[in-house]
């Protein structure tokens, strides 16, 4: 599996704290769009790498 795409942090214990929240968050809205089925059109959209 090859992915272009990381998420930059700063590398203290808050800033590692801050983006594993930012990450968990989007992922948990993947979960729920997916647990209802919809369009994979809609999970393009949540840009998770914003």
């Amino acid at each position: 599996m090859h992915i272009d795409h990381g998420l930059s942090y700063n590398a203290t214990p808050e800033g590692v704290e801050s983006m594993m929240a930012f990450e968990r968050s989007k992922r948990d809205a993947v979960y729920t769009l997916m647990e209802r089925c919809v369009d994979p059109k809609e999970l393009s959209e949540l840009d998770y790498f914003a």
